[in-house]
């Protein structure tokens, strides 16, 4: 048994009400047991048959004031230290329990007594830490992140009792979406040493609803807290279908209409000369004029390039940001532009740069708001706003604090322009850039790859008429990334070029 299932085993005791004893007797059958390392303590026995009894009085954890005047914090803290202390009585009187029952032995009842002192700096719980599913911890924090943007503060958050949030995270798809991002992730930093890893992100959204349901910023939150699921990063090629989106909407372009493959220098930055290029392929599109066509799915920059300059920055950003791209550090906003998401210490500012290298995904964006964006294609032009969560409650579930209202959607592009983007991206996965990515995968997906300059991030951006998953990878500190050793094993070729 690992500690989920005793854990799970305990509070089902605890809710059926057989209380402290009944626990003690379950806990006592799995001693005896061959159980694994992860099994629970004498002490952590005590606590959560303790917890029964009134969760926030004996609450295990030392919770520091946040009053920032000092005599109400020494207040709080005094009230805080005594709370502790009448904790401590509750978990010794049950560690009594357990020895006069029979359960544990004189000498486990002395070695688990907990001690009384009054200095917090030193209290044996302060150093108990609240048990957390580590698949959840960046989507956890991410909840807590939106509910104070939304005007919850830490305090209610963490200290007076909490709340019973229900999130719309499916528990099946995150644990299968965290495996294979893992294992993946172990393939790609194979032999690396570690400041030369790789990390990444990923979101799963389903398209009927805009519900996120699996979500990760990296592949151990307890080693870094970072969100790379919102970290603003260069999309490159993944930024593309916008530009072919606002060509067909706006401008009435189709499959076969030709655009030039062609190159072209201009003037750049702090004046300098700026001379874009395609990706270096062993068979490359040629040049001259191609069908527009073969510009998405091919992912060609200087065709992508070329359509953008015929039809102008200006509606491109438009429809973005219809779609719900904006480009804006540390938040995500909707469709009408209002702020659905954002991280502490974050004001508008940046956006998409209404100039030609954003036509190409040189705007940084986030891996949310871009996800979301997709599900559009795959919903006939229909724009959802992101869900999170489904339902706020009081503590005891008394109170409906919060709950998420019904879809309701708002046309941002055609169904003609949709299903033609749906096509290409189709197209993408049987003749383009995704073709070996999808090698092998027998249902129907329709993909962007995206390669940013340098590269210094790599991506994919899915979708089924069910679900819509995107994909990250980069080094944090924005190198340049190495070819992985198993894709040059892979192709036999030393200085091959990494892509989405």
């Amino acid at each position: 048994y690992s500690k989920k299932e005793i854990l799970g085993t305990y509070l089902n005791l605890i809710w059926l009400g057989h209380g402290a004893n009944g626990v003690v007797a379950a806990s006592r059958r799995y001693w005896d047991k061959d159980i694994r390392k992860e099994q629970l303590t004498i002490r952590e026995s005590a606590i959560l048959a303790s917890i029964n009894k009134y969760p926030i009085r004996y609450d295990p954890i030392f919770q520091k004031p946040l009053e920032p005047k000092q005599e109400e914090y020494e207040a709080k803290l005094t009230k805080e230290i005594v709370r502790l202390a009448i904790a401590k009585d509750r978990y010794n009187f049950v560690l009594e329990q357990m020895k006069d029952n029979g359960f544990i032995s004189q000498k486990e009842y002395e070695e688990n007594l907990f001690q009384k002192d009054n200095n917090p700096s030193t209290e044996e719980l302060a150093r108990l830490n609240a048990w957390k599913n580590p698949t959840y911890g960046y989507s956890n924090r991410l909840v807590k992140e939106m509910l104070m943007s939304q005007g919850y503060n830490e305090a209610e958050l963490s200290y007076f009792g909490g709340f019973r949030i229900y999130t719309t995270f499916d528990p099946t798809l995150q644990k299968i979406a965290s495996e294979e991002f893992e294992k993946h992730l172990a393939l790609l930093n194979e032999g690396k040493n570690p400041a030369d890893r790789l990390n990444g992100a990923f979101v799963m959204i389903e398209v009927k609803t805009g519900n996120i349901l699996a979500l990760s910023g990296g592949n151990d939150f307890n080693e870094t807290q970072y969100n790379r699921a919102m970290a603003s990063r260069s999309p490159g090629s993944g930024f593309k279908p916008f530009t072919y989106a606002a060509a067909m909407e706006y401008f009435h372009k189709d499959f076969f209409d030709k655009i030039c493959n062609c190159p072209f220098r201009m003037r750049g930055g702090a004046g300098k000369t700026w001379a874009p290029q395609n990706f270096r392929e062993d068979n490359p599109v040629p040049y001259g004029y191609i069908p527009l066509a073969t510009g998405l799915i091919r992912s060609v920059n200087l065709a992508t390039l070329n359509l953008a300059r015929s039809i102008g920055m200006e509606p491109i950003v438009e429809l973005a940001n219809s779609m719900g791209v904006w480009g804006n550090p540390g938040m995500v906003r909707d469709s009408d532009g209002e702020i659905w998401l954002k991280q502490p210490g974050f004001e508008i500012k940046g956006g998409l740069i209404p100039l030609l290298p954003t036509a190409i995904g040189a705007s940084d964006v986030n891996l949310i708001e871009l996800a979301n964006a997709y599900t559009v294609f795959f919903r006939k032009g229909m724009y959802f706003k992101p869900t999170l969560i489904r339902e706020i409650k009081s503590t005891y579930g008394e109170e409906t604090i919060f709950q998420a209202a019904s879809p309701t959607g708002k046309v941002v592009l055609s169904e003609d322009t949709s299903n033609k983007m749906l096509a290409l991206m189709r197209a993408v996965t049987k003749i383009g850039t995704a073709k070996i990515s999808m090698r092998g995968i027998e249902q129907q997906v329709a993909c962007k790859t995206g390669t940013s300059d340098g590269p210094r991030d790599v991506s994919m951006w899915c979708g089924t008429p069910e679900f819509v998953i995107a994909i990250r990878f980069g080094l944090d500190d924005y190198r340049v990334i190495e070819v992985p050793e198993y894709m040059r094993k892979a192709s036999g070729v030393e200085d091959m070029q990494v892509s989405g």
